[in-house]
């Protein structure tokens, strides 16, 4: 019969192994970004937003990241519709967020898409100008910044931070 520090010392082993396991990129299924892939899921995320359709917006947004794996940070802008602080943060609140912001009528055009290319941290970061139109907003062009977190699902929209009216 083994030592009881023999059989701690395996069940100290068996449990970083597992842990090490659970935070790779192989477990969470995370990968590179293909060219063109976060281009392609934010093209796809307009189109739905545009046309209210929620279901293929749920599928467009990563989920909430467990365990130190990479997953939804925020979805933020300004008024009108204005998401900041803990709202921005709440993946559970976002699809209804949509949903309003369809009744209001707004639409997003993309104008502008620069990087999407995957770092050492899982997150394919980029930059954009979007213009966006609602009851209470004339079309105004906006700069902002993302990620995308790509794996076998396609690229999946982890952060959505829209800022001011792009200068003229």
């Amino acid at each position: 019969m083994p030592s009881p520090s023999v059989v701690v010392g395996l069940c100290i082993s068996a449990v970083a192994a597992t842990s090490a396991h659970a935070s790779s990129p192989e477990a969470s299924r995370v990968r590179d970004c293909r060219s063109g892939e976060v281009k392609h899921g934010i093209v796809a995320f307009t189109r739905a937003f545009n046309a209210g359709d929620i279901r293929k917006l749920d599928g467009l947004f990563a989920r909430k990241g467990t365990h130190g794996r990479p997953g939804f940070q925020w979805y933020s802008t300004g008024p009108p519709g204005a998401r900041f602080g803990s709202a921005a943060t709440n993946r559970s609140t976002l699809m209804s967020y949509f949903a309003a912001r369809h009744r209001a009528r707004e639409r997003l055009g993309l104008l502008q898409l620069s990087g999407g290319n995957a770092d050492d941290n899982a997150y394919a970061d980029f930059a954009f100008h979007i213009l966006r139109q609602a009851r209470g907003l004339r079309a105004t062009a906006f700069e902002g910044k993302g990620a995308s977190i790509c794996s076998r699902y396609g690229a999946r929209i982890a952060v959505w931070a829209i800022g001011p009216p792009v200068s003229r």
